[in-house]
């Protein structure tokens, strides 16, 4: 709940010193905005550690193979990036860019789960009677 709080926190700062410099020096903000985010990012990295470990944990837990946890992990991984990269974007004013990403993101999401798409089919067929 910590970690939260300081975000927030954090998010408000960054708000309000953007909001200042983009009254008083435009390119000053876009500065801060980058480099605040950044730092925002690099404020989540304990608690993503954890997250994985926990997913981890649980996974070995429950005997799923870690070919189905690599490819979850690769997944969110996939779509977090594509998002924040995408956000980027839309906020800098490129909305052509961002939706190239998107884009992007998901086809890749989709080719990461083209083998376990065929081995589900493959497994269906086998068990329909021929």
């Amino acid at each position: 709940m910590n970690e939260l709080l300081q975000m927030v926190g954090l998010g408000f700062i960054l708000v309000i010193l953007v909001m200042v410099a983009r009254d008083q020096a435009k390119p000053w903000a876009d500065i801060i905005r980058l480099g605040g985010g950044a730092l925002m990012m690099v404020v989540l990295i304990p608690t993503l550690v954890r997250v994985v470990n926990d997913i981890t944990r649980i996974a070995a837990l429950a005997n799923i193979p870690g070919v189905y946890l690599g490819l979850l992990l690769k997944v969110v991984g996939i779509a977090y990036l594509t998002t924040l990269a995408a956000r980027i974007a839309y906020d800098s004013g490129e909305s052509g860019v961002a939706v190239r990403l998107e884009l992007a993101g998901k086809l890749f999401i989709v080719l990461l789960a083209l083998p376990l798409i065929a081995s589900v089919t493959e497994a269906l067929l086998k068990m329909v009677p021929t």
